[in-house]
């Protein structure tokens, strides 16, 4: 039987309409590929929650429950598992951004991300938001 993996991420924007993304660890799954901020939701815990609880632990920062707005949800299947991702769209947030988990970090205009090589469940998402913002 596979297993279900579902994760919360975070589309960070800044002022100036760029969006975050994280380059995930050489020695890693998926290694040396652009992300969003992110990660595995634990038992019982709420999908916001994931996104809040990841976000700290992988960039330093704190970001409020009430300020992530559901972005989308999609659903792929890797080779060992399934993954159902929950992004969510953040402008504000505490703290300074420092790369906890990642090799580095990035600020990007959308269009410039389908120039990024990124896992294959964020493909329909970054399309959306650029249909969505890409003109902002």
């Amino acid at each position: 039987m596979r297993s279900q993996v579902t994760v919360g991420a975070v589309a960070l924007f800044d002022r100036s309409h760029r969006v975050l993304v994280a380059q995930r660890p050489s020695d890693g799954s998926m290694p040396d590929v652009w992300e969003f901020p992110g990660g595995k939701q634990r038992v019982g815990e709420d999908i916001r929650s994931t996104a809040c609880r990841e976000t700290r632990e992988e960039l330093g920062i704190r970001i409020g429950e009430q300020k992530l707005c559901p972005f989308d949800v999609v659903q792929h299947s890797y080779e060992t598992f399934d993954l159902v991702l929950h992004l969510f769209i953040c402008s504000e947030w505490e703290g300074l951004l420092v790369p906890m988990v990642h090799n580095r970090l990035r600020w990007v205009p959308l269009r410039q991300l389908f120039s990024y090589r990124m896992p294959p469940a964020d493909g329909p998402l970054v399309e959306k938001l650029v249909l969505a913002f890409g003109d902002t």
